[in-house]
């Protein structure tokens, strides 16, 4: 026996397949890139998505035929969403998380509802990134694609649809939207009402691991896998990385280190009393439902995190890029290679589309300081490197100081590959750092789930805690220590005081366009 994993994200599908024992058979992975029409704005050609993922999954297939594929269960980015027509057809591109073109909308629906109401209802403090805003964004300004509307489709929806089923979407999608009932289970008839947005626009729900249907044959046997083949509903990568990487008990927290950096902690629903809800609102963090029964998963944000390692590798380093390509070399291996072991005295405000946690500012912009004619290429790097792991521990510090202990973090994703970045997070953030063996922690939470769903396991708990396993533990080394105090206390300050430059800065950039 045997299950497909997917984990369709913003940047690429991943594909893996398990046995009943829980060993990873057969892998396989495409990327496709995000546009970017104008400033602000990224989307994704949902053509070229479903492509990636029909390719993932017959390669997957093609590498492991030793037993059937009974269930397949997918992880996929939570926000980003596509226009569907009432053929199934997309109109227009998906239109990703990170696009910040909604701002005004997610103004509207705070000052209509109110920030507090909207958070009580839906978990979701108001944010351009909420697929909600969106959706109203294309209805006042993208007529030509909102009146060819059949339905609006996340992710994990429209790959089940072009499966041959009906859209439907797991709990732990639908919260990502501000427009779904975290405490109901339903789709918020409220904000739908003030948004103008009928609720037939969207798909139904039901909880992660629950059966959605059975692929047709003509399409699986198309994908290779053959007749009988059930979809399992998944949920949000981040919720479903934290079944990967075990980071499912109360307070237990994962670091996924990707194109965007989520801290993702566990937290059981008794937990989660109204004075925290409050706190988690005033430091701009969301409620989701987890993919695991009786938890709620509350996530901290890194906007900027491997997409800022892309920009620079692509902008500044890329011709250092390709002799370390062709030496068979890591381009960021080789330049910290180059490098002195001691932290950079330079400062990097990772903020290149806004600001993550506790703050969630869409005015933030980026910034280096420390620059001068002796900066080096590595010193850049590495700027990055602590500028990314300082906004780490500011939302790490946030949880501590409002009662939600962290002991230590467990790694997964790309940037989890580098020892030197772990290390250094163990060191700045003075706790233990865990890489887990199997980096791509969402993939694998979604093949638990099919295996869940298809009876395999009788528990996500269970299945996680008998899979996943450790790699190395990077403790906090005392060389670095004061040097990182004293630069994390200059770096709140930097952030603290760019706030009120950022809407005069903005109000330029405006006026540019």
């Amino acid at each position: 026996m045997s299950v497909l994993g997917l984990d369709v994200g913003t940047s690429g599908c991943k594909a893996v397949v398990i046995d009943e024992m829980g060993n990873i058979k057969a892998r396989a992975h495409r990327e496709y890139n995000s546009i970017v029409p104008r400033p602000g704005w990224i989307e994704l050609n949902a053509d070229e998505l479903w492509n990636a993922v029909q390719e993932t999954i017959h390669e997957a297939t093609e590498k492991y035929s030793a037993s059937p594929i009974l269930a397949v269960c997918m992880s996929t980015m939570g926000d980003s969403f596509v226009t569907v027509d009432k053929h199934g057809g997309s109109v227009g591109n998906f239109i990703l998380a990170s696009d910040g073109r909604s701002k005004n909308e997610s103004l509207f629906l705070e000052h209509e509802i109110g920030a507090e109401k909207i958070f009580q209802i839906t978990g979701m403090p108001p944010h351009p990134i909420n697929t909600i805003t969106k959706i109203l964004w294309l209805k006042n300004h993208a007529p030509e694609i909102f009146s060819r509307a059949a339905k609006f489709l996340c992710a994990e929806e429209f790959v089940i649809s072009k499966l041959g089923l009906y859209p439907v979407t797991s709990y732990s999608n639908a919260c990502r939207t501000m427009a779904f009932n975290f405490k109901e289970l339903d789709w918020a008839q409220e904000i739908l009402e003030v948004a103008g947005i009928r609720r037939n626009y969207l798909p139904d729900v039901l909880p992660s691991g629950e059966k959605v249907g059975v692929i047709p044959r003509s399409i699986g046997t198309r994908l290779g896998l053959g007749g009988g083949v059930k979809v399992i509903s998944g949920g949000m990568d981040q919720a479903c990385g934290t079944l990967g990487s075990y980071s499912i008990h109360n307070g237990s927290v994962q670091d996924s280190m990707g194109t965007v950096e989520a801290i993702s902690i566990t937290l059981e629903k008794n937990y989660l009393n109204a004075e925290l809800s409050e706190k988690l609102l005033h430091g701009c963090y969301s409620i989701n439902i987890h993919v695991v029964p009786e938890r709620y998963l509350i996530m901290a944000l890194v906007l900027n995190a491997g997409s800022i390692l892309t920009w620079f590798k692509e902008t500044i380093v890329n011709e250092d890029a390709l002799r370390a390509g062709k030496g068979g070399m890591n381009v960021f291996d080789a330049l910290l290679s180059k490098a002195l072991p001691s932290p950079t005295h330079l400062l990097l405000l990772p903020y290149f589309t806004g600001s993550g946690t506790p703050d969630m500012n869409p005015l933030a912009k980026g910034l280096i300081m420390g620059l001068d004619l002796g900066t080096r290429k590595e010193d850049i790097l590495k700027a990055i490197l602590q500028g990314i792991a300082y906004e780490v521990a500011l939302n790490v510090d946030w949880f501590e100081k409002n009662g939600i202990p962290i002991e230590e973090l467990r790694c997964v994703g790309g940037g989890s590959s580098s020892r030197f970045w772990l290390q250094m997070k163990a060191d700045l953030l003075e706790k233990p750092v865990k890489k887990m063996v199997e980096k791509e922690a969402a993939v694998l939470g979604a093949a638990i789930l099919a295996g869940v769903g298809e009876g395999i396991w009788n528990s996500s708990v269970e299945a996680s805690m008998c899979i996943v396993k450790e790699e190395k533990t990077y403790t906090p080394k005392q060389e670095f220590r004061d040097f990182y105090r004293i630069q994390k206390a200059l770096y709140q300050k930097l952030v603290t005081c760019l706030q009120d430059l950022y809407p005069d800065f903005d109000s330029l950039i405006q006026r540019m366009k």
